[in-house]
């Protein structure tokens, strides 16, 4: 099988049932009508919005078509000749893991695949979930496991990065992750906060990137020309499968520059 076939098995191993997709989308709905179901209990604080039924579309949740993931970070992995090995990947708005845990099967050179996610609900799922992905990538699977013995073979032959999940916002996250060292940044940013398609939020998060790091969003462009992104470039444009927005998106390939909020 090849790596996109793996990470498939995994991703379906680590989370499986027909209702898996459907519970994880109540609870990102949860998240943006900012309480538990019941109208009591806020899962994220946002100013303004306890007591209220103010619907933060910057929280909808959406998981991403897997091979057209693969074919923008590649991109932005290794566009330029830039090698994977040793680099560090961050998925902004990783829900449950599922990009994070298909990263380290699609890249075992990368030296961590991390995840952070907003809503703790959703993180929790992602979290529990990761010892038995890493035992999994580790050709370890707990017994019972439907994996084949020559699938776990092929994954504990091969390099294998740290898989970490972060609760937290982009911005603080970004920066906990990043330490001075580019990271390549994936984030399925459709409903992103943004005027017009220039996303707000999340461009300010980046500008706290080291210059040479790469970011993909979806949909939704940076602010390169605010002098926080300045000499931040868009390397280029894809065009891919995307069922959730009713048949396809465009995702950008983007290298951070040294702005004036750059580290």
């Amino acid at each position: 099988p090849t790596r996109l076939d793996e990470a498939s098995h995994l991703i379906a191993a680590l989370f499986p049932g027909a209702g898996a997709y459907r519970n994880r989308v109540a609870l990102g709905r949860a998240a943006q009508l900012g309480d538990g179901g019941s109208g009591d209990t806020p899962l994220v604080y946002r100013p303004g919005s306890i007591g209220s039924k103010v619907v933060d579309t910057s929280l909808t949740y959406g998981e991403f078509d897997l091979s057209f993931f693969a074919a923008l970070t590649d991109a932005a992995l290794t566009e330029g000749g830039r090698t994977v090995s040793g680099q560090t990947f961050v998925d902004v708005g990783s829900g449950c893991g599922r990009l994070v845990f298909a990263a380290g099967v699609l890249w075992p050179a990368l030296a961590r695949c991390v995840g952070i996610e907003v809503v703790e609900s959703l993180h929790m799922l992602g979290f529990e979930a990761l010892p038995r992905a890493s035992a999994l990538l580790a050709g370890e699977p707990p017994q019972g496991d439907s994996y084949a013995h020559h699938e776990r073979a092929a994954f504990s032959a091969r390099q294998r990065p740290r898989l970490q999940l972060l609760c937290g916002d982009a911005s603080s996250g970004l920066a906990r992750v990043a330490g001075g060292e580019p990271v390549c940044a994936f984030a399925y940013s459709t409903a992103f906060a943004s005027v017009g398609i220039t996303l707000t939020d999340f461009s300010l998060a980046c500008s706290t990137l080291p210059a040479g790091s790469r970011v993909v969003t979806i949909d939704k462009v940076l602010a390169i020309d605010d002098p926080c992104l300045e000499g931040s470039e868009l390397l280029m444009t894809l065009e891919g499968p995307n069922a959730e927005t009713g048949g396809s998106s465009i995702g950008y390939v983007w290298e951070i520059g040294q702005g004036q909020g750059s580290a």
